[in-house]
């Protein structure tokens, strides 16, 4: 019960700033023309050329430094959220093949997958439609027009992101028009970063057709070697961890085909078990780390049971090969025994 109002408590929590940034671009842009206007109200005291730069100045400011991050924050979340809902094509597999390829295209057209598959969530949510709405208020409180060109849009994870956060850059040209003067701006460059809890996991949702939906949330144990309860303790509570050897957040878009090409600097993994959907996790020969699982694959052709974990009443079958035995948790030998004979042909992995 207390995990349950921690999870809705996130998710409601990752809805709430979505809102709440769509709030602030509100009045972003209502603070932008009041301080415009503010100025124009001192016409008959201070130069109309004076002004009218100053007004501009600010509304480029403005638009960059302001609006542009914050429009780009709020979009790049719900294109998130509406790509992994459309991930799943119903038969195990992804309709997501490159995440930064779908990743634009959301951003840009609300669609995916070359406009093939329509994300209803994006409507009116993509980035032209936030700077267009912007353009057509400057035109009618300013007078000036405001063009634009998108040249891209990326979503990243690296060493500095680590596994829990991720970056969306913006790169785009754009031109200020008055009745008499221009401003051009190339290549103006973008940012936002944040981080990925309470997004659903693509991985399992697609992998699963949507019969196991799990939260991305991390799991919080401060040792170094795991004992078995706290091994029940993370399948149970369904959170991620980091491990150099598993897809990082963007990788779980897609499956999985080179069990040696791994994310060393982003990676996370859920651990799985019969308890968590009757039926899906039965297999006694491979590891029930979710990715190694679902993708029949093992790093290590021992198989190990887990005293006081595989076999629980609250976690049904449960086994690790022994890369995750020695390497990921460092459990204590007098707590596995190894339960197949790989030198006679009994191996991990299907």
């Amino acid at each position: 019960m207390v995990r349950g109002n921690i999870l809705r408590s996130m998710l409601l929590s990752r809805k709430g700033i979505f809102f709440t940034f769509i709030a602030v671009l509100m009045v972003t842009v209502l603070l932008l023309f009041a301080s415009t206007q503010y100025e124009v109200s001192y016409r008959d005291t201070v130069p109309t050329e004076s002004l009218r730069i100053t007004g501009i100045n600010n509304f480029i400011t403005d638009f960059e430094k302001s609006y542009l991050e914050r429009a780009l924050f709020a979009s790049s979340h719900r294109a998130l959220a509406a790509i992994i809902n459309a991930t799943p094509d119903g038969t195990g597999g992804s309709r997501v093949t490159d995440i930064n390829v779908a990743f634009k295209e959301a951003m840009l057209n609300a669609t995916i997958n070359d406009g093939t598959i329509v994300l209803p969530l994006m409507t009116n949510d993509t980035l032209p439609v936030w700077i267009e709405r912007l353009s057509n208020a400057s035109r009618k409180v300013l007078r000036v027009d405001l063009t634009f060109s998108i040249i891209s849009v990326n979503i990243t994870q690296d060493e500095i992101t680590g596994p829990w956060l991720v970056n969306v850059s913006l790169s785009l040209d754009y031109r200020v028009n008055t009745t008499d003067t221009a401003w051009e701006r190339r290549n103006v460059t973008v940012i936002t970063s944040f981080d990925i809890f309470g997004f659903d996991d693509p991985y399992l949702k697609f992998k699963t057709d949507s019969r196991l939906n799990r939260s991305i949330l991390r799991f919080n144990f401060t040792g170094t070697n795991y004992l078995p309860q706290n091994l029940s303790d993370l399948i149970n509570s369904t959170n991620f961890i980091y491990e150099p050897r598993a897809p990082s957040f963007l990788g779980r878009f897609t499956p999985f085909m080179d069990p040696d090409s791994r994310s060393s600097c982003c990676g996370i993994f859920s651990l799985v078990a019969d308890q968590h959907a009757a039926g899906l996790f039965t297999s006694n020969d491979r590891t029930y780390a979710d990715f190694t699982y679902l993708d029949s694959f093992c790093f290590d052709p021992k198989v190990f049971h887990v005293n006081g974990v595989s076999g629980a009443p609250d976690i049904g079958e449960f086994y690790l090969d022994g890369y995750f035995v020695d390497k990921v948790f460092s459990l204590p030998p007098n707590e596995t025994m190894q339960v197949n004979d790989p030198e006679h042909g009994d191996v991990c992995g299907p």
